[in-house]
């Protein structure tokens, strides 16, 4: 999927499904509606884990992988200048430990 847009897109995800976006130029901003997200980008030294509420402004080209911790609602928006590729799918599903 390719976007050029600065309208929000509205993603619900399973807990453990990854999101991928490959972010061309411009800014995107990831806010988390319900749960609990992970986000992390390419070139970036520190992760971000969001809750309700939170929101995390990315800027210059790169790949953002973000993960549902837990069952999640995020919202994207992207700039005009911002071309992003990307699609929700479940990667990968790891056993949870329980203490």
């Amino acid at each position: 999927m390719s976007r050029q847009t600065n309208v929000p897109t509205i993603y619900s995800l399973a807990r453990g499904e990854l999101f991928s976006l490959r972010l061309r130029a411009g800014q995107c901003r990831i806010r988390c509606l319900e749960g609990r997200a992970w986000v992390t980008r390419s070139g970036m030294r520190e992760d971000s884990v969001l809750g309700p509420g939170e929101e995390v402004v990315l800027a210059a080209a790169g790949t953002v992988v973000l993960e549902a911790l837990t069952g999640s609602t995020v919202r994207l928006e992207a700039t005009a200048a911002v071309r992003v590729r990307g699609r929700a799918f479940p990667l990968l599903r790891l056993p949870v430990r329980t203490a």
